[in-house]
């Protein structure tokens, strides 16, 4: 991208934009609501879960009988990572399935400390971090993991029956170095889980599962201070699948436009992860199909990207130049999986701020950085 207002180049690979005069004070906004965005999808992990597990009910039970444990076990995992919303850090899962005593053993991979952001927010000139306390990121850990626990306890009583899966034995470790630790140990039976009010206010999920379920829960899993095992499992030769969100498989779409909206959010995401942009985060005020802040791989600047399936119109070329000057952004990225007409291009490009992205260039940097063999129609 190209700094001030003059017109950057369509042909060359997304790049970063130096800050204007309003560089710093954009900066600092954008990555301050990037953390608040942030925090409040850690809160809301357990929230937010799937709520439409048992619909899978019969399927992984066809699988289990035709199929057998392993494919059973494999197929629970993809569905708990498929509940995730995209591109979330749940760490990483391993099940087996005990028909005979009705028990699905977990061990569970946690994400590492510093999923919870480290600043609370940014200010100045240049742009300096304001650092979270210590104690803040300890509690907001502890909460996290014992949040994730929960959630991976309902996902998976709701997607097997009564009849199949009586108790779940969880065992979630952290990993560090050549270091494994135990901190969060329980044996849920499922009538006790289902007296749990997940959905309480402002629920104390580390209680729910120590008073609730009877959990061992480490005091400071933020200092990896282990908790002995309720039961001991080893599941070292099974494969651990990674809870990070839905996967798209772009096989047999060869018209991006198609997507469901979800899909091509991920997608757009994917596409900019490739190319180095860190720290993705989905605001919810715009009409485009992805709104996001990201921060760009050269400069460490936040950039706002947009894109949409369908055509982008001159409202959505007003939409993005708003949501600059609101924040007083320095860049945006407006990103179509079709055509752009001549005058909203031109309308883009004129503003000097923004970086055009058509549906031809999209399918480009799809092949290049992301998925070498696609094949897509031309628009």
């Amino acid at each position: 991208m190209a700094s001030g207002r003059s017109s950057p180049t369509t042909d060359d690979p997304i790049t970063e934009a130096s800050p204007g005069a309003d560089g710093a004070r954009s900066e600092a906004v954008l990555r301050s609501e990037a953390v608040r965005v942030r925090i409040r999808l850690l809160d809301r992990v357990l929230l937010d879960r799937d709520r439409g597990l048992r619909r899978v009910r019969r399927r992984l039970t066809d699988t289990l009988g035709l199929r057998g444990t392993t494919a059973f076990d494999r197929a629970l995992l993809r569905e708990l990572a498929g509940s995730n919303s995209p591109g979330t850090r749940h760490g990483a899962c391993a099940a087996r399935i005990c028909p005979p005593d009705g028990r699905l053993l977990l061990e569970y991979e946690y994400p590492p400390p510093d999923v919870i952001p480290a600043a609370t927010g940014y200010h100045g000139d240049p742009v300096r971090p304001e650092p979270r306390p210590a104690t803040e990121i300890g509690t907001r850990y502890a909460y996290l993991l014992a949040r994730i626990t929960l959630r991976v306890l309902a996902g998976a009583f709701d997607a097997t029956p009564a009849s199949l899966v009586d108790r779940i034995v969880l065992n979630g470790y952290r990993t560090t170095g050549p270091t494994r630790t135990l901190l969060v140990s329980t044996d849920a039976i499922r009538d006790s889980f289902e007296r749990l009010d997940l959905d309480a206010p402002a629920p104390d999920p580390v209680t729910c599962l120590r008073l609730g379920l009877g959990a061992r829960v480490s005091p400071q899993p933020y200092a990896s201070l282990p908790v002995e095992p309720v039961a001991d499992v080893d599941l070292s030769d099974c494969r651990f699948v990674e809870q990070t969100g839905p996967t798209v498989d772009l096989s047999g779409r060869p018209d991006l436009r198609t997507l469901p909206s979800a899909e091509y959010a991920q997608v757009i995401r994917c596409l900019f992860e490739a190319l180095g942009w860190s720290d993705w985060t989905v605001r919810e005020s715009s009409g485009a199909d992805v709104d996001a802040l990201a921060i760009d791989p050269v400069g460490g600047g936040v950039r706002v990207v947009q894109a949409w399936r369908h055509g982008v119109g001159a409202a959505g070329v007003q939409d993005l130049v708003d949501t600059l000057d609101n924040w007083s952004a320095g860049a945006g990225v407006l990103v179509s999986a079709g055509p752009i007409g001549t005058a909203d291009r031109a309308r883009a490009l004129g503003d000097g701020r923004i970086e055009v992205v058509d549906g031809g260039r999209l399918r480009l940097m799809l092949r290049e950085h992301l998925v070498p063999d696609l094949v897509v129609d031309p628009d």
